[in-house]
Order: structure tokens, then C-alpha cells, then sequence
């Protein structure tokens, strides 16, 4: 894995270094302060923790990395205080609480957490470290269930609740906007095929919410991220 120095008036990137990576790396997030990055691995089941030198931007391994995960982790999501690693293969979300002097991961009760969906795929996380919320894309049981779940994060790295919000179709890709009031997601419309993009507002107590704006329509690609700007 390498990292680079931004140059802020330019956007030009300079080359720090490289760091051994496990096998597969397959998504990577920074957490909240950030003074740590975690990496997924699709194929050896686990996530690799990075200090950051926050003067060099040089990584390191941080103690006891990589951590044990659930079978094939396909997404990731970080706070400051908690990781949560979507495991694709088994249907379930490895949760962990950060050591904010190492960076270290220790395994949160309960974890791995399973994830309601059809398929036993879960598709993609994204969290929201102001109202402490876990949300993730889930195709429902029968038709018309699919759905965005969210889950309550607790201080130990615990998830309780479970609201649904549905109106969606086949969604993908998942992202929170910078001010925590609205998740988006990408979908795919059963009758039509085609891939579209949905805004949802949703509630701070415990994720809930309902379609804000959309479905606007996008190009037919398979939609592998969304992001969102400040």
C-alpha cells in the first residue's frame, strides 16, 4: 500500500512510501481524527491497521495488525472511536473499538453482527460519527423489501436497533453527506434496469428515513463507490 503527500495548492501528489499489505487489500478508510487508516482484505479474511505520521505521512503497522474478520470483508467504515468491517461472504459486520493511543482493533461484543439480506451479501457500509449510526445496503426477502438498514453504535463498539427505509431498488453503493442529515445511494430499477441514484433524509435518533430526493437516472455502469463532498 502507498501513501502521498498532497500538495494543497495544486492537488499534486509526491510519493511517500509503500507498506506491505495482506492479501487482497479490497477498500480502505481513514478513521475520524485521522491519525489511523484501515484496510480490508478480501482474500485473507482480515483488516490491517496503519499509524499515520501525521509530518511524513510514512505508514506502520500499528500493534497486532492484521485483525481477524469475517469471511470475504467487501466494505469498510470507520469513526473515531470504532471500525466495522462488511463481511460479503458470510453475511455478518466484524465491529471493533480503536485503541486511540496504538490504533489497535479489539473485537466489540456480540461481533461479528449479522446483517439481515436475502443473499447473504451485504453491500456497502458507511457511518456517521455525530448521531453514532451504522448504515448498509441490504436486497429484502421478497420483493419491494429492499432496503437501507441502520443500526445505534454503542459506546463499546456494540450495534442495537435495526430501522429500515425502503423505496429503493437494488442498492449498491452507500455514503453519508458531510453534514450527517442525508444518505445517498446508487440503485438499479428492477423493471427498467436502469442504475439511478436516490437522496435519503434521515433521522439522527436511529437512522430511519424515507426517499428525500430522486430516483435521478445515471449512466448504465456497475457502480462500484459514491462519494459525497463537503
Amino acid at each position: 500500500m502507498t501513501s502521498y503527500r498532497v500538495n494543497r495548492s495544486n492537488g499534486a501528489l509526491t510519493k511517500v512510501g509503500t507498506v506491505l499489505a495482506a492479501s487482497g487489500p479490497d477498500g480502505i478508510i481513514p478513521e475520524w481524527s485521522g491519525h489511523y487508516v484501515y484496510v480490508i482484505n478480501f482474500t485473507s479474511d482480515d483488516v490491517s491497521g496503519y499509524a499515520i505520521n501525521t509530518e511524513t505521512g510514512q505508514l506502520s503497522a500499528v500493534p497486532g495488525s492484521p485483525f481477524t474478520a469475517g469471511s470475504q470483508p467487501t466494505s469498510i467504515g470507520a469513526t473515531g472511536k470504532v471500525v466495522y468491517a462488511l463481511n460479503s461472504g458470510a453475511g455478518t459486520s466484524s465491529g471493533y473499538t480503536i485503541s486511540a493511543s496504538t490504533g489497535a482493533l479489539t473485537g466489540a461484543p456480540g461481533s461479528p453482527f449479522l446483517m439481515p439480506e436475502c443473499c447473504v451479501f451485504p453491500n456497502m457500509t458507511d457511518l456517521d460519527p455525530i448521531h453514532n449510526l451504522l448504515f448498509h445496503s441490504a436486497i429484502g426477502f421478497t420483493a419491494g423489501t429492499d432496503n437501507i438498514r441502520s443500526y445505534n453504535i454503542q459506546s463499546n463498539g456494540a450495534i442495537s436497533g435495526g430501522s429500515e427505509t425502503g423505496g429503493v431498488n437494488g442498492p449498491e453503493a452507500v455514503a453519508l453527506d458531510p453534514s450527517y442529515q442525508f444518505v445517498y445511494a446508487t440503485e438499479i430499477d428492477g423493471n427498467t434496469g436502469q442504475p439511478e441514484v436516490v437522496s435519503i433524509k434521515y433521522s439522527p435518533s436511529d437512522g430511519s428515513g424515507s426517499i428525500f430526493s430522486g430516483p435521478l437516472a445515471r449512466p448504465k455502469a456497475t457502480p462500484n463507490q459514491i462519494a459525497v463532498s463537503r
